[in-house]
């Protein structure tokens, strides 16, 4: 069995983990975002993921989580910390994204990503979890449901020019 580890990534960020963090963002965008969103750019990953890989690591108020598997990126998680203010009474760590490489779906390793965000949720003093998946996504719908999410919102599209193709 390969050894699983789940990496805290911090800025500046190994330069041996950006490729790695960047096929994962890829790989999300291939499972999710280019199948049911036509808005998102296409090619973001490869133009603009690196950078993003170290503003997330900078950032105080976010967290991102590398899976490491037998010495590989085999997936990741972003989540970023909102405080409670007069709008929202009380703080909510949000996942933002999560991907983990096909291969290894199935195995417990969203799982893994998803506890270590709880605790680090929890060390932040959030009250609650939220996350938006793809209303045609079920897959995500379902293992986030597993994992104890309700659904609280739905969002609607209404296009006023064809979307891009």
């Amino acid at each position: 069995m390969e050894p699983v580890e789940v990496i805290t990534v911090r800025h500046p960020v190994d330069g041996a983990l950006v490729p790695g963090l960047v096929a994962s963002l890829d790989g999300l965008w291939a499972h999710d975002s280019r199948r049911f969103d036509p808005v998102v750019a296409r090619d973001w990953p490869a133009t603009d993921g690196a950078g993003y890989v170290e503003a997330v690591a900078g950032d105080p108020d976010a967290v991102l989580l590398a899976l490491r598997i037998g010495g590989e990126v085999q997936g990741h998680l972003v989540g970023r910390f909102a405080r409670a203010d007069s709008f929202r009474r009380v703080p909510v760590a949000v996942l933002e994204s999560m991907q983990v490489s096909t291969a290894r779906r199935g195995a417990g390793s969203g799982s893994v990503l998803v506890a270590a965000f709880v605790e680090w949720a929890r060390g932040r003093g959030a009250h609650a979890l939220s996350v938006t998946a793809t209303a045609a996504n079920d897959g995500a719908r379902r293992f986030y449901a597993a994992h104890g999410f309700t659904e609280q919102s739905v969002t609607y599209r209404r296009w006023l020019v064809p979307p891009p193709g």
